[in-house]
Parts: C-alpha cells; sequence; structure tokens
C-alpha cells in the first residue's frame, strides 16, 4: 500500500481474528462494490474440476500464495481503493480481496498462465489442481507447471500444498482414483441440524441437503413432502377485500403482541412490564397503526376479536364523564 494524497472515495478496514493463525486485515468494500461496474469474467464450476480430477491415481494441489495481491491495479484506479487507517490514509496499487471484481480478474490471469497446461491443469481463482493417470506422467507434469508458475512469478503456499496424492480434499470433497466421496466433517454438519421448526429453518435445511443431492439417491423423491410444504410457506398471505368484513384477532403477552393479520412485534422492556390488560389495549392501539391503510380502506365492518373486556370498554370509550381522570390509568386513557 502507498500513502495517498486525495481520494474521492475510501473505505474502512479491521482485523479478525482467525482462530489459531495470524489475524487477517479485511476491508469492506461494499461501498464501492455497489458502484463499480462489474467483471463478467466466468468461475470455472466447482463441479467440472472436480470431474476432472475423478479417476486420476496421482493428484497435487497448489495454493497460491496472496494470488490476489500479485496483480497489479491500474494507476487511474488506485484513488478507489483509498483505506482509512490509523496512520492516515493509504490505497492498494493491487487487486484487493473483498473488492467486487478481484475474483474474476484473479481467475482471468489463472487461466492465462495454465492456458499452455490445461490438458492435466484446472485452476479456482487461487487453488491449482494438477492431474494425472502415471507416477511418470505426474513428475513430468509437475516439472512443466512448477516451470511455468515461476516465469508468471506466481508464489506458492508450502503449507497448502500437497503434492502427489491418491486422494485429496478439493473445494470441500475429497477426490481419489475410486471417485469422490463428500467430507465427513460436512456429512456430520447435517447430521447435527435440528428438526427446522420455521419456514427460514426450513428453507437452510433443503439449502444445505441440497448441495449434496448428487450424492443421495433418489434426493428429490425424498425431499418432495418438504418442498412442497416450502412451497405452500412460501405462498403470499391473502389480499385484504375492502368489500368483505375485516377480522382482527388480537393477542398479547409479556414477550410480544401477535395480530392475526400477520403481524408480530416483540414487546420492549417498559410493555413486557405493563399489566395484562395494558398489554391487550397497546396491542390493540399498534395493530390499528399497523393496518390503519386496511381500516381506512374497508368499505364494509372491521371487527377486532379480543380475549379482555376491559379492552373493549376502552376502545368504546369516547369520555371521561363518568370518572375522575385521577382515579383512571393514565396509559389506558391515552389509549383510548
Amino acid at each position: 500500500m502507498n500513502a495517498s494524497t486525495c481520494s474521492t472515495l475510501f473505505v474502512v478496514w479491521c482485523t479478525l481474528q482467525n482462530g489459531d493463525r495470524k489475524p487477517r486485515v479485511v476491508v469492506d468494500f461494499r461501498g464501492l462494490n455497489r458502484i463499480s461496474l462489474r467483471d463478467s469474467y466466468p468461475l470455472p464450476r466447482q463441479e467440472d474440476i472436480i470431474s476432472f480430477t475423478q479417476g486420476a491415481t496421482h493428484i497435487s494441489v497448489f495454493d497460491a500464495l496472496a494470488f490476489f495481491y500479485q496483480w497489479a491495479a491500474h494507476p487511474d484506479d488506485w484513488h478507489k481503493l483509498a483505506v482509512n487507517l490509523h496512520r492516515g490514509q493509504e490505497f492498494f496499487t493491487v487487486a484487493p480481496m473483498g473488492y467486487c471484481n478481484s475474483p474474476p480478474h484473479a481467475q482471468r490471469q489463472a487461466d492465462r498462465i495454465i492456458r499452455a497446461i490445461a490438458d492435466f491443469v484446472r485452476v479456482y481463482v487461487d487453488d491449482f489442481v494438477l492431474r494425472s493417470m502415471s507416477a511418470k506422467d505426474h513428475l513430468r507434469h509437475l516439472d512443466q507447471f512448477l516451470t511455468t508458475l515461476q516465469k508468471a512469478n506466481v508464489t506458492i503456499s508450502p503449507a497448502k500444498t500437497f503434492i502427489r496424492f491418491p486422494g485429496v480434499r478439493i473445494l470441500g470433497n475429497f477426490v481419489d482414483g475410486l471417485g469422490l466421496a463428500s467430507l465427513e466433517e460436512r456429512v456430520q454438519a447435517i447430521r447435527n441440524i435440528k428438526e427446522p421448526h420455521s419456514l427460514v429453518d426450513l428453507e437452510r435445511f433443503l439449502g444445505i441437503t441440497g448441495y449434496l443431492r448428487d450424492k443421495i439417491p433418489r434426493y428429490a423423491e425424498i425431499a418432495e413432502p418438504l418442498q412442497q410444504r416450502k412451497t405452500e410457506l412460501l405462498q403470499g398471505a391473502p389480499n385484504a377485500d375492502p368489500k368483505r368484513d375485516l377480522y382482527v384477532d388480537l393477542d398479547a403477552s409479556a414477550r410480544a403482541f401477535g395480530v392475526m393479520v400477520y403481524h408480530l412485534k416483540l414487546t420492549s422492556p417498559a410493555e413486557s412490564r405493563y399489566y395484562s390488560s395494558e398489554q391487550e389495549v397497546a396491542c390493540l392501539v399498534w395493530a390499528v397503526r399497523k393496518i390503519r391503510h386496511l381500516i381506512e380502506n374497508a368499505e364494509a365492518s372491521v371487527i377486532i376479536y379480543t380475549d379482555h373486556t376491559s379492552t373493549s370498554g376502552i376502545a368504546n370509550h369516547t369520555h371521561l364523564g363518568s370518572s375522575a381522570t385521577d382515579k383512571l390509568n393514565k396509559r389506558l386513557i391515552r389509549a383510548s
């Protein structure tokens, strides 16, 4: 990073603790990403790279070290990559991680590097996979591959390099000469998923299991009841017809207000300490505010159900002439 004299755009940075490894500096490029013209260069399908290695008896995997930072950004764009730091403002001169166009930019460079040896090498952004059918071929392929990277000045991470293995972990799967298998930790993670009790839980569960659908016989048939249930839950609520009666069913507790027009609200700390009659009235007031547009547009009756008779009395109370105001609950007076 270089010092910046002026910048029309800037982003912020922070440091994340990355498990047992050294802290990792991350940059928030969301503002820049929203206004950037997207690079449409395609990333390879992970399934294609995994299929490329199936059946191979000799596989090597390489991870390029700081691959994004090995490619310079154009000087005219440096001001867009400025970062506010504790020591002032500086800017990236390379393609940084977190920027929306960095992955396609890195993929383009990687594809260019391996174009001459693409018969036995595949790459996904900064992960290189080399496969061979014999030990002799693999040694020759390794020599060509490493020579190619050396000419391109690409550095490899030794800690993430695995050379000449009969089976390796690639993009979340285990691949060897016999075929493809899911990693045990991923399978165990699915086993540990709790039974879904909401639409969000169901969508998450089907999304996770769908990732392994090609490894589960008759997956579509097994998941059909859950898919149907998800479809039912995703269907929109019926639209209100102003020419028909509008029914509103209220219920309140110390934790939440519920309105059977598909509205729910958690109570505030103050509302949670209301008396039950006060909570019911507060729920009524909140409900009327939420569906005011439905009530005002209704051409028929608006019928509100409540299990507190005091709520009906407050709702129908039009004047305070029958009682002294100093003896009444001020909160209920405001509600009426």
